[in-house]
Formats: C-alpha cells, sequence, structure tokens
C-alpha cells in the first residue's frame, strides 16, 4: 500500500513539474539591464537600444524581452527594422557576446 502511495506522489510529481514547465518555464527571464537607450535621430528614424546578445539570444526573442513579452508587429518588419539598424549584419547570423541595435516599439523612457 505504501509503495502504491509512493508511487502515485512520484507520478504527481512529474505531472505538476511538466505543467509548470510549460506554462512558466523553468529558466529565469533575463532582464534588459544592459539596455541603453539610444535617441532615435542618433541612428535612424526606428527607436532602438544598443543590447549584448547573450548565448542563446535571437533577434525576436531580444525585441519580445524589450516589449514587455510580447512581439508588437510582424517577424518580417522586426527583422527589416533590426537590419536597417545594423547594416551589413543579416538578423539571423547575429553573435553572442556583440552589440546590436535593436528596435523598440514603445515609447522610450
Amino acid at each position: 500500500m505504501l509503495k502504491r502511495f509512493l508511487i502515485f506522489l512520484t507520478v504527481c510529481g512529474i505531472v505538476y513539474s511538466c505543467y509548470f514547465d510549460w506554462k512558466v518555464g523553468t529558466l529565469p527571464a533575463r532582464a534588459s539591464d544592459d539596455a541603453v537607450p539610444v535617441h532615435a535621430d542618433n541612428i535612424s528614424e526606428i527607436p532602438s537600444v544598443e543590447v549584448t546578445v547573450l548565448n542563446g539570444d535571437t533577434v525576436l526573442s531580444i525585441v519580445e524581452k524589450l516589449n514587455d513579452g510580447t512581439l508588437p508587429t510582424s517577424m518580417s518588419q522586426v527583422i527589416n527594422d533590426f537590419e536597417s539598424l545594423n547594416p551589413n549584419v543579416k538578423a539571423h547570423v547575429i553573435k553572442s557576446g556583440s552589440k546590436y541595435l535593436f528596435p523598440i516599439y514603445k515609447k522610450v523612457e
């Protein structure tokens, strides 16, 4: 009887762990503390911030973090804006440890 109860608790723990991982995630969200505001008239008409890319980051994931966890426009628009802010850089080949300008779609404070 005790063996069945322990198996039941183990299965419940595994199910809860999977549910939590899918809904919340197990990796902590990185704050964009290293983001430095850049005024739009200094670079181009697109408001942007300079961010150092960390391992595993993508253009879309960084833009989502900068815009409160949502992608406020289409992916193609984000990629076009990124590539216009960073001439001679393709969005799919950004390098970890490098600094790039990323578009923001909300008011810079």
